[in-house]
């Protein structure tokens, strides 16, 4: 995403930065949820999530907002930089999982559920690229992974 065209105009330009971090996070959680709803396997993340969630009884996005904040104070502690789409990172994604489980049930037909796993990670893949595109900051486990580079 270019943001060259709205530079001598500031509001436009955070106005569409803001847009990008927003829809791109909201398409990143879906893709979340949809493997969670298809429930033929998540990524080692979502694994992680899913297993507190079932100990601690809460919904899994719960959970990716708890660890998000955790990893957030850590990430800060480890001096990595923290912008505005790091932090929108650690509440819209796991509102958006939540929020998408609550009202899609998993589908029972195993042919709908692995296009659901094929979606997944192309909504994943788009809704970084908008996200990161903004320039406003990394995810939160991103940003524990460059400090780990870093150390």
């Amino acid at each position: 995403v270019s943001w060259r065209a709205h530079q001598n105009d500031p509001v436009k330009e955070t106005t569409i930065r803001a847009a990008a971090i927003l829809v791109g996070l909201v398409m990143f959680g879906v893709g979340i949820g949809t493997l969670f709803l298809a429930e033929l396997g998540v990524g080692p993340w979502d694994v992680l999530h899913d297993a507190l969630a079932g100990l601690i009884d809460r919904q899994p996005g719960t959970v990716i907002i708890g660890l998000g904040l955790v990893l957030l104070v850590l990430v800060a502690a480890l001096r990595q930089p923290i912008g505005p789409a790091t932090v929108a990172n650690v509440v819209i994604i796991g509102s958006t999982v939540n929020a998408l489980m609550a009202v899609v049930e998993p589908p029972s037909l195993v042919a709908v559920r692995a296009l659901l796993v094929v979606a997944a990670p192309i909504l994943v893949a788009f809704g970084s690229m908008l996200y990161l595109g903004a320039g406003l900051g990394t995810g939160v486990r991103d940003g524990l992974m460059t400090a780990l580079v870093d150390a």
